[in-house]
Formats: structure tokens, sequence, C-alpha cells
């Protein structure tokens, strides 16, 4: 299956991070990256019940463009 990114890609360490795990999977990113922010960063936490808390730290995920 054909599977392409087109998400928000900043710069910096986690957002290459990302573009790496993109290229080593053969998926195409389909918009220029954007200069400035990073990646933000997403960590699940989970209780002994199961309960789920997320804290989300967004950087150029956020960022809206047309």
């Amino acid at each position: 299956m054909s599977v392409a990114f087109g998400g928000t890609l900043g710069c910096g360490p986690l957002a290459d991070l990302v573009e790496s795990a993109l290229q080593h999977e053969g998926i195409t990113r389909l918009r220029d990256r954007i200069h400035g922010p990073d990646q933000g960063c997403c960590t699940v936490l989970v209780d002994s019940l199961g309960e789920r808390t997320v804290l989300v730290i967004d950087d150029s995920e956020a960022v809206r463009t047309a």
C-alpha cells in the first residue's frame, strides 16, 4: 500500500528523528519542513486500572497552513 505523510514536520532533533523514521519506512513527505519549531511530544501514562493520561507538548504539528 502506498503511504504518505501529510502532517507538518518542523526542524530540530525530534523532527530529524521523525524524518529518519519516515525515510526508513519509505514514506513520502508531502509538504516541506517548516523552519523554526521542532516536533512536539506526546507521552501516555497508564495507571494500574488502565486509565490513561495523555501529556501533549505541541510544536510544529500545531502550525496550520493552507
